[in-house]
């Protein structure tokens, strides 16, 4: 098991979990359920640089992410059922697997 985004065929993989978009490839793909996504900060972080108002404001704080999600640095928001808004973020640190990400935001950086 890993957590690294693989050729599957290259790597001789026969059955695999993602998440996120589909890529390109000649493989069967069925949706198993959705994954829910929370933007958070840490209070230590969000005490010594002040609170998130807008999600324009998102552009001036650095992002901690997993590498491979959200293929650019935009970010998609969803406000309620219907309404996705994109906005802008700063790619800080990209780790490959969640684990320190969430060290990372827990210590405030």
């Amino acid at each position: 098991l890993n957590d690294r985004i693989v050729d599957l065929v290259t790597e001789g993989v026969d059955i695999s979990f993602r998440l996120g978009q589909l890529g390109e490839g000649a493989f069967i793909a069925r949706q198993l359920g959705q994954v829910g996504r929370v933007l958070v900060a840490a209070p230590g972080y969000l005490g010594q640089h002040g609170p998130i108002a807008e999600p324009s404001e998102l552009v001036k704080h650095p992002f901690i992410r997993v590498q491979g999600m959200f293929g650019t640095d935009q970010l998609p928001l969803r406000h309620v059922a219907t309404v996705v808004e994109s906005v802008p973020i700063r790619t800080a640190i990209r780790t490959s697997h969640w684990r320190p990400m969430y060290e990372m935001i827990l210590a405030g950086a």
